[in-house]
């Protein structure tokens, strides 16, 4: 039974808005739309959207909404990741407001600058300002599936075309190496913007998105990259902070 738009207005209304004002064709009007009716089967990853876009103020909903709404295009490999990019932004959000920052903004981009995400103003009247990076999967994991998806469409997989992931029990150097690099460069961002403040009391805070690959799906392993993480936080230039959708999710 495909539920009404009652329900879905109910139980995700900032979802459901985006859907509703979508130009046709675009992921909200087709993939997102499509999600919703079989909610069931979404219900996790709704649900976590849905959170975190609903402690957004109003006006800065607005913004964000039509933030959203014009991302084009589709990666060849990684698909809309580009729009869950952009999504995962509103985790800033939520980040700085648990932390009980006030003034909470998002801010415009600046054509040909890169600029952080957010920006807000600590209980002592620091202001701060905030980049959320998503780590997608490796290419190598999502050629894999795409590889395997068009062998089940021309009815060809055979059963050695399917991997059995082994977990992993270390921290893989080549994904450490990633964090450090995605690390250095977005530090060098967020000094430069700093620089056009003309402010030096600036509190600097980059918040990461981790998406592991299926093989390292494991909770030790997620611990280990916390702890990596951790070691590359400087509370006096740019603090780290991480959230692993996976493992890191409320439970209800």
């Amino acid at each position: 039974m495909i539920p009404g738009d009652d329900y879905l207005s109910e139980q995700y209304p900032r979802l459901f808005e985006l859907c509703a004002t979508a130009k046709k064709g675009t992921f909200f009007d087709t993939e997102m739309s499509d999600r919703l009716k079989m909610y069931k089967e979404w219900a996790d990853a709704l649900g976590e959207y849905e959170r975190v876009l609903t402690c957004l103020d109003n006006k800065s909903w607005e913004y964000f909404k039509q933030k959203l709404l014009n991302i084009r295009g589709k990666h060849e490999l990684y698909g809309y990741a580009h729009i869950t990019d952009c999504l995962n932004e509103a985790y800033g959000y939520e980040y700085l407001k648990k932390e009980e920052y006030s003034n909470i903004k998002f801010i415009e981009p600046i054509q040909r600058k890169q600029t952080p995400d957010l920006r807000a103003v600590s209980k002592e009247g620091m202001i701060v300002i905030l980049e959320v990076k998503t780590i997608r999967p490796s290419r190598k994991q999502m050629q894999y599936f795409k590889n395997i998806e068009e062998k089940i469409k021309a009815g060809t997989l055979a059963p050695n075309d399917v991997n059995v992931f082994t977990q992993e029990v270390v921290l893989p150097d080549v994904f450490q190496e990633k964090l450090k690099s995605t690390i250095e460069s977005k530090r060098k961002q967020l000094s430069e913007y700093q620089n056009t403040m003309q402010n030096s009391k600036i509190r600097k805070i980059l918040y990461m998105i981790i998406n592991l690959d299926v093989k390292s799906w494991d909770k030790e392993i997620r611990d280990k990259a916390g702890s990596f993480l951790d070691s590359l936080s400087d509370e006096d230039n740019v603090e780290i902070r991480y959230y692993f959708p996976m493992f890191d999710r409320p439970t209800a």
